[in-house]
């Protein structure tokens, strides 16, 4: 299924506020975002496939899980209380994790 479809029509834009934890299986799509979803804790991503996954700006997220993907690029920006990311047997081309109030952060080497 289209990642931006099944977002804008499961969770528009007034609704996304409201989000707290998303999960998100079997989504395609070119370019992903989170945009809108200010008050996100946790996310996770399973099976999907996507040219880019961007994660930013999302100052409440404490937790991101991606397992089974395949994207060319994902980037995780700009989350201050961000404290644990799991990467499970995915296929990324490029990571790019920047957080410098992290507490924990478990990159598995098989991952990358």
């Amino acid at each position: 299924m289209d990642a931006r479809r099944y977002l804008n029509t499961n969770y528009p834009r007034g609704i996304r506020e409201n989000v707290r934890n998303l999960t998100l299986r079997c989504l395609a799509g070119a370019n992903i975002n989170l945009n809108g979803f200010d008050n996100l804790e946790k996310v996770a991503f399973f099976n999907s496939n996507f040219a880019n996954l961007n994660i930013s700006n999302l100052r409440n997220l404490k937790e991101v899980l991606l397992a089974y993907n395949n994207a060319a690029s994902i980037s995780i920006v700009n989350c201050p209380n961000l404290e644990n990311v799991y990467l499970v047997d995915n296929s990324f081309a490029s990571i790019n994790i920047q957080n410098q109030h992290r507490s924990f952060m478990e990159v598995p080497t098989n991952c990358i």
